[in-house]
């Protein structure tokens, strides 16, 4: 750094700024810094500053591996949301396929950099019963927020009020004049498909609706192949597909039974993704606010990693809204 100074013809803590992406630098001087340091093929030593300053300034992202099918559109783009905010507050994030069942046998497991003061903290995408990364995570008091909710208050979250999601869904349909419907969810282990289908349930129940809800719809592939079983002799009205990008294979299915859509068959979906205003027909979804969601998940980790918030715990709850389009 002080060659790169003495060659700029500027102090030391003007290079740590411009590496540091202070604001507080002249566009002129950090383009002419920044390019001394390119000629002269100076790099940042991470680990070193990491230990000088008792932070890396990495963040881990831990996304479950589902069985090895790991992550799906909604992923994709939340992760370009969290990029974003992460680089706002100085961070860089590192994305780990994770396991909720044997994460520390796995050494390509990112908690083995959590473990060894590596990063700084981390964000679980997805959680499920009996998550053994919690538990390791509060035993070694590493900072962490939780996309998903939790009854343990110790702990930081941030999700979309997942049982509403159900209730909003069912109601919206029976308002709509579906009287049988079919919700289509992933794995039952996943904290988020049971409270879904609890608040879909009663809303069910409430109002007389024939109703079946399928676990381990997890993929385009198993969408399709359930609604080829449900639809093929007694078709339901509706199908509710927890995650727009399998109801992909529903959209597959039907057109292969000769199931119009919205007439024979509606599909309302769950995220909101891009690609549900380009189905035939546009695919009403529930809206995720994935960019609302990545601001609060950074905000809440950054009070956490700097031992701002110590006391409280941050809990924030996403209300829903339906994007009504044609298929329903």
């Amino acid at each position: 750094m002080k060659d790169i100074a003495e060659l700029c013809g500027v102090s030391v803590k003007t290079v740590s700024r411009v590496l540091n992406n202070n604001q507080y630098v002249k566009p002129d001087t950090r383009e002419r810094i920044m390019k001394v340091m390119q000629d002269q093929g100076y790099q940042v030593n991470l680990l070193a500053r990491g230990l000088k300053q008792m932070k890396t300034n990495i963040i881990i992202v831990f996304i479950d591996k589902h069985e090895e099918k790991y992550w799906g559109i909604w992923h994709t783009q939340m992760l370009q949301y969290l990029f974003r905010e992460a680089k706002q507050h100085g961070y860089k994030i590192i994305v780990s396929p994770s396991s909720a069942t044997g994460h520390l046998e796995d050494e390509t497991d990112g908690f083995h950099l959590l473990l060894n003061r590596m990063a700084d903290g981390a964000i679980i995408l997805d959680n499920a019963e009996n998550d053994i990364r919690i538990d390791f995570l509060n035993r070694n008091n590493l900072p962490y927020v939780l996309v998903g909710q939790t009854e343990d208050v110790s702990v930081s979250w941030v999700d979309l009020d997942n049982y509403n999601t159900g209730v909003t869904g069912c109601s919206y349909l029976f308002k709509k004049g579906y009287k049988r419907i079919a919700f289509l969810l992933g794995q039952k282990q996943y904290h988020v498909n049971i409270l879904r289908a609890n608040g879909f349930k009663k809303i069910a129940d409430e109002h007389g609706i024939e109703y079946t809800i399928e676990y381990n719809t997890d993929s385009m592939e198993a969408a399709y192949e359930k609604t080829i079983e449900l639809q093929s002799s007694n078709p339901y009205d509706a199908l509710f597909i927890s995650g727009a990008e399998r109801a992909i294979g529903a959209y597959r299915a039907l057109s292969e039974l000769g199931l119009r859509i919205p007439e024979d068959t509606a599909v309302l979906g769950i995220d909101n993704i891009p690609m549900c205003n380009f189905l035939y027909p546009a695919m009403s979804t529930m809206d995720q606010q994935c960019e609302s969601f990545a601001k609060a998940i950074i905000n809440m980790l950054y009070s956490s990693i700097n031992r701002l918030n110590i006391k409280n715990k941050g809990h924030k709850l996403f209300s829903n809204k339906i994007i009504e389009r044609e298929s329903t």
